[in-house]
This record gives structure tokens, sequence and C-alpha cells, in this order.
């Protein structure tokens, strides 16, 4: 096996393989858990990692017809603050293809179906509003950050 111009074979390089895992904590969406790692030069590692239950979620891009995009601001406890970010959601189910976790039906604020603990506002801005939000660190949530950028280039492609 070839990979970056290296046979693996020809520099004694094994495939990366998982020797064992062990689940740490089963919670009710995630589980933490480690794994015993060979690495390609014959050593072993161990790595950690949140394996979500649910099989992940999706997240949308909501633009208006004027090109703004609607983004949500809540509270994120893992951050202690609330963050402005795309709307996002779980799997129902690991089966859930992405694309019906996606299809969200937008309405008005006064209409959201709200978790117990949820507290969520909509705010519109326009994509350079979101560029300057980024460069400043306002804002940084990763699946928010690649789809403002993606939908951006996927537009100057236009």
């Amino acid at each position: 096996m070839q990979r970056d111009g290296v046979n693996r074979e020809e520099e004694g390089l094994l495939p990366l393989r998982r020797l064992s895992r062990t689940t740490l904590y089963a919670g009710s969406a995630l589980d933490y858990c480690r794994d015993r790692m060979q690495l390609p030069d014959g050593s072993e590692e161990t790595w950690d990692f949140i394996h979500h239950r649910r099989g992940g979620g999706a997240c949308v891009i909501p633009v208006t017809e004027d090109g703004r995009i609607l983004m949500i601001r809540q509270y994120r406890p893992a951050a202690d603050r609330e963050e402005l970010e795309l709307p996002a959601g779980a799997r129902l189910h690991p089966d859930e293809d992405a694309a019906e976790t996606a299809a969200e039906k937008l309405s008005s604020p006064g209409a959201q179906q709200l978790d117990p603990a949820e507290e969520i506002c909509v705010e519109v801005h326009s994509p350079e509003e979101l560029l300057e939000m980024i460069s400043d660190g306002r804002i940084d949530d990763a699946k928010t950050v690649a789809g403002i950028f993606g939908y951006l280039a996927l537009k100057g492609r236009e």
C-alpha cells in the first residue's frame, strides 16, 4: 500500500489499527471511549474520543431571498457562553437519513418547538457580517465556520 509517495510495505510500516476499545462512560447521546491503537511503526498509543450514539446530525444554511443568513443564538454549556450558530440538530435515530434530519420547516420565532431547557434567539446577518464575526472570534463553532465558508465558496462559483 502506498500513501503520500511512501510504499508502506517497503518501509516496514504496518497499517494503523485498533487493538481494543473500552467505553469509559455511556451517556444518553454520547459515549466517552478509549481505544488502544497500533501505529504504523508498531508502537501502541491510547486514543480517547467521543462517540455520538445517534450517528451525528445535520446543519442547514437558511438563506433569505435577499442573501442574508438566518442564525441562532443559544447558551452552550460546554463553552459556558452564548454562541451564534447555524441551525442544526441531532438525528432522532442512527438510521435516519441526514437529508431527513436537515429538512427543517422554518417558521417565525413564535412557532418554535423548543426543548424545556432551550432558549433560542433567531438573528439574520449578511455574509459579510458573519465573515467579520468569524475573523474576530465572535463565531468559533466549527460546523458554523465550515458551513459559512462552504456556502460562500459554492456561491462564488455561480
